[in-house]
């Protein structure tokens, strides 16, 4: 309320490392593909407009410092371009293939603002968004196996496959 700076001690899952960064908090929303609470703000150490989970949060300090939030930014305009499925990452222009009943579901569901129906025959669907790259996504596409299929682009239908792969090996 104040846009005062603040001093954070946070954990990462992905590094399971805790570091210290100054931080410009803008909003706290529920993220309700993780269910938890985010903050969400311009990150010092990156550069960047990052959300961090608030339980991840190990000491917070507020600074005498002072920010001013960008005229222009938009929570929902952000979340839409830069998270999906609970994580944040870069745009990605994607395209999926849905087969047998899971074509059926994507063709009558809204996954996301960008989303449009690139092709749809009797047994398939064809679909193309942009949406944030990274483990969301990946999380998203998996939870439709066997019954879809990466057509763009092509690092994601290999990581995809990698994924699937290291899986098989673990559960053989």
């Amino acid at each position: 309320m104040e846009r005062r700076r603040v001093r954070m001690r946070y954990y990462t899952l992905h590094t399971d490392k805790t570091s210290e960064r100054n931080y410009d908090p803008y909003a706290v929303y529920f993220d309700p593909d993780g269910a938890t609470l985010k903050v969400i703000g311009h990150d010092h150490q990156s550069g960047e407009i990052r959300p961090f989970s608030i339980d991840h949060i190990r000491n917070l300090q507020m600074l005498e410092e002072r920010f001013e939030r960008p005229a222009d930014w938009d929570l929902h305009a952000f979340l839409t371009k830069y998270c999906f499925n609970g994580i944040h990452g870069e745009p990605l222009t994607i395209q999926l293939r849905a087969h047998g009943a899971t074509a059926r579901v994507f063709a009558e569901r809204q996954f996301h603002p960008t989303q449009q129906t690139i092709e749809r025959t009797y047994t398939s669907t064809t679909i193309e968004m942009t949406v944030a790259r990274g483990r969301g996504l990946v999380r998203f596409i998996l939870s439709w196996m066997p019954d879809v299929e990466v057509l763009h682009p092509a690092e994601l239908r290999a990581e995809i496959s990698a994924t699937l792969q290291k899986s098989v090996q673990r559960n053989e």
